[in-house]
């Protein structure tokens, strides 16, 4: 089987309501940059929910990841926008407009109040956060799920196969807030991942189903294939099996076989016959 190529050109429009969501995001992070005063107002945190600011769960979505202007801004926040617009695109063409954006705040929300419970169970009243990097997540699973053996071309140059650019990923940023002992922000992302799974079971396939994806991970056992080194031919598991039951006969017996060698062998022999 081939694998599946994705590469979204520019020539592609993209969907009304993902360019909206970029445009709003984006307008949003230079006003927040230009009067930070309203980022206290906008962003999520233990104490100011308590105060009764039950609109943040969904604000915090739309601020940048640092409140000032800087390099690593810069770099942050051009990773997250393409993101957005590459994986957008994507989904909403596979799954519908409105089951992106569910995904989209749902995950957000979600993984936003959960990184806010984990913070007042270690006390941390003054955590504060920004950002959509939970959404995000959730895309790039959601989409590898759906797309196990697609490849993708990161910038329109670099291949990617969507299990090494999810563990990529993912695997930097947890990694990056475990050695740091980031635990909030670590909790926060994985709430992300595991929202983009459960949508993808929800909508699309069952646990079963991706399973059989993706068993082959967790498989300890490895194809090998057995050849004559005299013919350079490649030997068949079944006639390997034909004569080891062979020589064993030959040696104790027809009696030494045991029901299940039996069986098997006569099955084997049926199929040739067939």
């Amino acid at each position: 089987m081939k694998e599946t190529i994705h590469q979204f050109l520019s020539k592609r429009p993209t969907p009304k309501g993902l360019k909206f969501l970029i445009y709003i995001t984006l307008f949003v992070q230079l006003f927040a940059l230009i009067a930070p005063e309203v980022i206290p107002h906008l962003g999520l945190s233990v104490a100011t929910l308590k105060k009764g600011f039950t609109w943040q769960p969904l604000t915090y979505l739309f601020l940048p990841t640092e409140s000032h202007f800087s390099f690593s801004f810069l770099i942050q926040t051009a990773f997250a926008f393409y993101f957005l617009w590459f994986f957008g695109s994507a989904l909403i063409e596979r799954i519908t407009p409105w089951k992106f954006f569910f995904l989209y705040f749902a995950s957000g929300i979600i993984a936003g109040l959960f990184s806010i419970w984990v913070a007042s169970l270690l006390h941390q009243d003054t955590f504060f956060l920004m950002g959509n990097s939970a959404s995000l997540l959730a895309m790039i699973m959601t989409w590898n799920l759906l797309n196990p053996k697609a490849t993708i071309f990161l910038f329109f140059v670099i291949p990617f196969r969507m299990g090494q650019f999810l563990l990529f990923v993912i695997g930097g940023i947890l990694f990056l807030y475990l050695i740091h002992g980031d635990w909030i922000h670590l909790s926060y992302n994985m709430a992300g991942v595991i929202f983009g799974v459960l949508f993808t079971i929800l909508f699309f396939q069952s646990p079963k189903a991706l399973w059989k994806k993706y068993k082959h991970l967790f498989s300890r056992k490895k194809k090998v294939e057995i050849y004559d080194f005299a013919t350079g031919k490649q030997i068949k598991r079944d006639e390997l099996f034909l004569e080891e039951m062979l020589t064993k006969i030959s040696k104790q017996g027809e009696k030494s076989l045991s029901f299940w060698e039996k069986r098997k062998m006569k099955k084997i022999l049926k199929s040739r016959k067939n």
